[in-house]
């Protein structure tokens, strides 16, 4: 009697410790490892019920942390003006003086103008677009330039023309363009072939590409009308001209 007693509380144990085995298997899939568990010394910055505030204040970053409601990362405003009418415009002389015959048309001279402002640190001048105050027979300031309602200006800020009728009036300039790219004075001749009015004036060495002839100058340090064309008269033959092969005069930059 005593034997059946002891068989069937062992047999018991036994059936009672495999039903816990199984309750368990079957509950592994819903258990959380320690590994998996969220730290206990602090607020989850996932957690919908805790203010953002609260889970900055206790050093949790949110996973969405600096973006934009779009997702996408902010877009930096545009450097200078890009074609924009009412934009203050920025004008330099080039540091550089180039031959006349070897400019290659109003379009390499755009070129240079381009090349020596993004080799600039200049604030006023780095990362901004510029064209040339060149004409030749397919091109001149008046047909190609953006007409500013805004001020042009040196890199130094010093204004140079109110817009862009103040600058082809036929007045003086408020102050002559007389700064490079770097913000350095330069003084001596320019290569313009460009009257007060923005329009084609005097020889331009075949297109700025021929070594034979001459092309027509403008004075750098001047204000009045001589800033772009030394002519004293009407008469383009009058204005002062300097040999394709001299290497001695620079380019005007007008912001785009």
């Amino acid at each position: 009697m005593v034997s059946d007693i002891r068989f069937y509380r062992v047999f018991g144990l036994i059936g009672a410790s495999a039903a816990l085995s199984t309750i368990f298997a079957a509950c592994a899939p819903f258990s959380v490892s320690r590994d998996d568990a969220p730290p206990m010394d602090g607020p989850r910055s996932d957690d919908p019920l805790i203010p953002k505030k609260a889970v900055v204040e206790a050093g949790v970053v949110p996973a969405d942390a600096g973006a934009s409601s779009s997702g996408d990362a902010a877009t930096p405003p545009p450097v200078g003006c890009n074609g924009v009418v009412d934009c203050e415009r920025v004008v330099f002389v080039s540091s550089e003086a180039v031959w006349g015959s070897v400019i290659y048309g109003v379009e390499g001279a755009d070129q240079m103008c381009n090349r020596l402002a993004k080799a600039s640190t200049h604030p006023r001048i780095a990362g901004r677009v510029f064209t040339a105050w060149l004409s030749d027979d397919t091109r001149s300031p008046a047909s190609s330039f953006v007409r500013s309602t805004k001020p042009y200006v040196r890199p130094d800020g010093a204004r140079i023309a109110d817009d862009y009728d103040d600058l082809t009036s036929g007045y003086a300039l408020d102050t002559p363009i007389s700064l490079d790219e770097k913000g350095r004075e330069q003084s001596g001749p320019v290569w313009s072939a460009t009257n007060e009015y923005g329009h084609r004036y005097g020889a331009t060495c075949s297109g700025w590409s021929n070594p034979v002839g001459s092309g027509a100058l403008g004075t750098i340090t001047a204000d009045a009308t001589r800033w772009t064309s030394t002519s004293s008269s009407s008469d383009s033959n009058d204005v002062d001209t300097v040999d394709c092969n001299s290497n001695d005069s620079r380019i005007y930059c007008f912001e785009r």
